[in-house]
């Protein structure tokens, strides 16, 4: 089952913890601050995986900054240049996808999504995206070496490779995900979409102007069904219109997290949400026909 093998909780460091208008990130100094996850197995993914992260840089590196390293391994680094580079290594030497220039000033926040699928037919196993956007594609069909070397965010170890990390990223970095298999442009976009909220927040301009700043607006009801267990599918909106699991609605693995299971014959949700036709409305949920 396809699904997310580590989302790296940004707490364990020396940064500063800042606020991204909701939840928290980690800030970083650019001169010491770092974030070290142990090696293990769960790091080692050699056909194929996804590596995903938000980033908002204080300014124009004067070298090259880490935002994800791991030793001869995969990396996401942004460049004097603010460009992005990608990279992979395939036990010579390291394979990179580079994009255009992101915005570097201390208030603009960018994701970044490298995926590798060493078995996708083409030319281009290696891609990285930008904002949910194909933005380089690499041609490489070797798999990524095993290592026994640790994860670093918000620094690498390139130069010496010696466990002293160096070329630290001076800026906010949040999200961090790693996954087990290459996502697709639609997963991608995704996770764009899901972080554009909290990343670019609200503002002053209209919701024609900035539909991000309007992601929570006019919402009178969200279920997640993330919950996982129990009988009740609370909602995650302001009005409390909680669901009841009636004639037994299973709990299983859904699109994103958690779903809910119905039988077909009896099983339903009740809540004391109430909508009228006439007005303007939007719908959205995954479904799973079966």
């Amino acid at each position: 089952m396809k699904k997310t093998l580590l989302t790296i909780l940004l707490f364990i460091a020396t940064a500063n913890t800042a606020s991204a208008v909701s939840n928290s990130v980690l800030d970083f100094d650019g001169s010491t601050d770092y974030v070290v996850v142990a090696d293990n197995a769960v790091l080692d993914q050699a056909d194929r995986l996804s590596l995903s992260v938000w980033i908002e840089p204080d300014d124009t590196p004067a070298g090259d900054e880490y935002i994800l390293y791991r030793q001869d391994a995969y990396y996401i680094k942004q460049t004097s240049t603010n460009t992005i580079v990608g990279a992979i290594w395939y036990g010579a030497a390291w394979h990179t996808v580079t994009s255009a220039a992101i915005t570097s000033d201390g208030a603009t926040w960018t994701h970044l999504e490298m995926t590798y699928d060493k078995d996708a037919t083409g030319t281009d196993e290696l891609k990285l995206y930008v904002n949910g956007n194909l933005k380089a594609v690499g041609d490489n069909s070797t798999a990524i070496t095993a290592v026994a070397t640790k994860l670093y965010i918000g620094a690498g170890d390139e130069v010496g490779k010696d466990n002293t990390p160096e070329n630290w990223f001076d800026g906010q970095i949040d999200g961090v995900q790693l996954y087990q298999y290459a996502r697709s442009a639609d997963d991608v976009r995704l996770d764009y979409n899901e972080g554009l909220a909290t990343h670019l927040g609200p503002n002053l301009k209209t919701c024609a102007q900035d539909p991000a700043s309007c992601m929570d607006y006019g919402l009178v009801g969200s279920w997640g069904f993330d919950e996982g267990a129990g009988t009740t599918a609370y909602d995650a909106s302001d009005n409390s219109n909680d669901g009841i699991l009636t004639n037994g609605p299973k709990w299983t693995k859904g699109k994103k997290n958690n779903a809910l299971k119905f039988d077909g014959v009896n099983d339903y949700i009740t809540s004391n949400f109430q909508f009228s036709i006439f007005n303007f409305q939007s719908i959205s949920n995954w479904i799973n026909f079966q």
